[in-house]
Order: structure tokens, then C-alpha cells, then sequence
């Protein structure tokens, strides 16, 4: 499952994500959040001030092709702009041994 919440006041994309972040929904969560964040930049006078934000609190399971979807994502704004937070340890685990939790900013 999946929710966004945008709050022009702080130039954010919150995306408050559930469940499994397996291979099976992959490319919908791609389409989605890419169109979201096209969305959010429209709204915003300075495109490039939009953060954009992972909550994985309540995911059970990641595979790799939603860490590969955090990349393709985290280009899509500015260095800096993009972070995961609210990750389960083993979450964390996941993107430290994929050398990206630093890149990503896992918390």
C-alpha cells in the first residue's frame, strides 16, 4: 500500500509506504511515485527545493528491485534531497550491505 502526502509549506513529498515492496509491484510503485513527485515539482515555484521522503515503518520486506526503484527515485531530485526513514534494522541491514544506506540515507 501506498500514500503520499505533499506539503508545499516544506517543499516535501511524504511517501508512506506498507507490506511487501516485492518484484510484483515494482513497476506500479515507480510509475506512481514518479508521477507524484512530477506533480509536486509542478507545484512548486523552485522545482529543485522538492524533498522527497521514504517511510518504511510499517514495510515487512524488501527485494531488490525496490532498492534499485530508491535509486532510479533519488535522481530524480537534487543530491541530498531524497531519505528513507523509519527502517526496521533489518531494512537497514539490506541497504548497508548494498553499500546505499549512507548514499540514500537510511534511518
Amino acid at each position: 500500500m501506498m500514500e503520499f502526502n505533499f506539503s508545499k509549506p516544506e517543499n516535501k513529498l511524504v511517501c508512506l509506504l506498507s507490506g511487501r515492496m516485492g518484484t510484483e509491484n515494482n513497476e506500479d510503485f515507480l510509475s506512481r511515485v514518479t508521477e507524484k513527485i512530477s506533480e509536486s515539482k509542478e507545484a512548486l515555484s523552485n522545482p529543485a527545493s522538492l524533498k522527497v521522503c521514504f517511510d518504511v515503518k510499517d514495510v515487512t520486506y524488501i527485494a531488490s528491485s525496490f532498492i534499485r526503484s530508491c535509486i532510479v527515485i533519488s535522481r530524480l531530485v537534487e543530491e541530498g534531497r531524497f531519505n528513507i526513514t523509519s527502517a526496521s534494522p533489518v531494512i537497514k541491514k539490506t541497504f548497508k550491505i548494498a553499500g546505499l544506506d549512507e548514499l540514500l540515507k537510511v534511518k
